[in-house]
């Protein structure tokens, strides 16, 4: 994207976990505990663009989602499109009733430089998604790790939660995640358990109704 940094240029030369020395901050203030940074890129100066304003997706008349070019179509849709551009003899050539000759070209044209936006976006997605993987997964587990000096400072000096608010929050907020879920599986097996009904009790022995005797006739 325009004025983006090269990629490359902004690539961290760390592996994962591997520790970077302690360092001093604006402030002066020494760090005691290394930060652990993971092979990965920084996010660009300049993201991807935001979608038109009022824009959603559309429902698609054609089966698929519209049609798709052949390998070939791709490859030769622009030449093509410059070549009915210069043509002069179009209309002799394939008669009044064919689309013009400047709106082929210029869907074909448009089409194209759709097509370019769509590989990068794809390929654009699938990096931000690995990206993102890598930078929540060390994050998370930096925040794991200051949960329990933070639960410990916490109990020793409850100002600590009104100078940390959000961090707070932040630490704490899996274990609250996970004390909802297992709530919520408990109720569920609760109310599952009442409301399958008791099996049917056997009836006692000597309140069987007796066979009826048979008749024997006597000569």
């Amino acid at each position: 994207m325009g004025g983006a940094v090269p990629l490359s240029s902004r690539r961290l030369n760390v592996t994962s976990k591997k520790k970077i020395a302690a360092h001093t901050d604006t402030n002066s203030q020494t760090s005691t505990a290394s930060a652990a940074v993971p092979t990965a890129y920084m996010p660009p100066a300049v993201g991807a663009p935001a979608t038109p304003t009022g824009w959603a997706k559309s429902k698609w008349v054609r089966p698929k989602e519209g049609l798709r070019p052949t390998e070939t179509q791709a490859e030769v849709a622009g030449s093509a499109a410059t070549e009915l551009q210069k043509s002069t003899t179009y209309v002799g050539d394939f008669g009044a009733k064919a689309p013009p000759a400047a709106t082929v070209a210029s869907n074909l044209i448009t089409a194209s430089q759709w097509r370019d936006e769509w590989t990068i976006a794809k390929n654009w997605l699938a990096y931000c998604a690995e990206q993102r993987q890598i930078w929540e997964d060390t994050s998370l587990e930096d925040v794991a790790t200051l949960k329990p000096a933070f639960d410990y400072a916490l109990s020793r000096d409850p100002t600590i939660a009104k100078r940390y608010p959000q961090t707070k929050l932040l630490v704490g907020s899996r274990s609250q995640a996970a004390a909802r879920a297992a709530a919520t599986k408990k109720a569920e097996k609760e109310a599952k358990e009442q409301a399958t009904p008791a099996p049917a009790s056997p009836s006692p022995p000597g309140n069987a109704t007796p066979a009826a005797s048979k008749s024997v006739t006597l000569n």
